[in-house]
């Protein structure tokens, strides 16, 4: 038998005594631990969002992500740069080794963003985004007016975010679901007619003016 063991059954009392004493501080200790229901955490990743409206999955990949991805380059601990092109969006996830100043990091990406503006298409304004668990919404509220979406986001934006922002320790607050304007062109086909013109003159416009619009699949002998 070690000589712990034979030191604990002879003062049985002692060790008795300190077992209690261990589970009464335990008992007073634990309630003023620092709790978190979500601790903060920062991922050692950003996020570059733009948006080219109109344009094709081929050309947002060839004159927005390309120039993007190589003013990248050589950023300090830079791992993975990946993208996805859709029709009129772009996203870029950059993501650097662990320990990486984040904060540093984001100035830098932008940075070299503000170099290449020249590259990039008229309009298309790219930006930075990263965070943390800290970034996650607290607090979700829902509102509803049984009238015009677009007087009741005015009103909210006017009355309550103002309220809601001026709370002591509210850092943002951020209005969603709200419906953005849609352009709908209906041609007239009798003054088309009459200007010896056909719908397709209405593409050819906008394409001219800058703007490239998908217009859909075209299927030849079966093949899309």
């Amino acid at each position: 038998m070690s000589l712990l063991a034979r030191s604990s059954l002879a003062n049985r009392g002692l060790v008795a005594l300190i077992a209690v004493v261990a589970t009464v501080f335990g008992l007073f200790a634990v309630p003023s631990l620092k709790q978190q229901l979500l601790p903060s955490l920062e991922f050692p990743a950003a996020f570059v969002m733009a948006a080219y409206p109109g344009a094709t999955p081929e050309i947002v990949e060839s004159q927005v992500v390309e120039p993007i991805e190589n003013s990248f380059q050589g950023l300090p601990g830079l791992e993975k740069v990946t993208s996805t092109s859709r029709e009129g969006t772009a996203t870029v996830q950059v993501q650097f080794e662990f320990g990486t100043d984040l904060d540093d990091t984001v100035n830098k990406m932008q940075t070299a963003l503000n170099r290449i503006g020249a590259q990039l298409p008229d309009g298309v304004e790219p930006q930075v985004l990263a965070g943390s668990t800290d970034d996650l919404p607290a607090v979700v509220l829902a509102a509803t007016g049984g009238g015009d979406e677009r007087a009741l986001a005015d009103k909210l934006r006017a009355s309550v975010l103002p309220e809601l922002e001026a709370i002591d320790g509210v850092r943002t607050v951020e209005l969603t679901g709200t419906r953005s304007d849609t352009v709908v062109v209906k041609p007239n086909l009798a003054k088309l007619a009459a200007a010896k013109l056909d719908a397709t003159a209405i593409g050819t416009a906008l394409k001219t003016n800058g703007v490239s619009v998908p217009a859909g699949t075209v299927t030849d002998d079966g093949q899309a």
